[in-house]
């Protein structure tokens, strides 16, 4: 209980920033998209403007110049909204 004493309530604490255990300490992070950050993604659908929709983690992604099927690594490059973001074709893995 040392670990603890200095807050007022310990019921409220994080307890996985006090954990040994790597996996449980990033998977905050590991959940969240940022700009700049590169993912591989297939493309599931194309919008009535011609871009390429996809989804990673819950979050909706919009890719310019995808084909549908396709398998793609894309960057960030803007957040459009809470769940939206605006990505860039970095290499194309696989086509249709």
């Amino acid at each position: 209980m040392t670990r603890y004493r200095k807050y007022r309530n310990p019921y409220q604490v994080d307890v996985n920033r006090f954990s040994i255990y790597s996996i449980y300490r990033d998977s905050k992070e590991s959940n969240t998209l940022s700009v700049g950050d590169e993912v591989i993604v297939k493309v599931n659908e194309v919008d009535r403007k011609g871009i390429g929709v996809t989804y990673y983690r819950g979050r909706k992604i919009l890719v310019p110049r995808a084909m549908a099927g396709e398998r793609v690594r894309v960057r960030i490059i803007k957040k459009l909204s809470n769940n939206e973001y605006l990505a860039s074709v970095v290499e194309r893995l696989s086509q249709i």
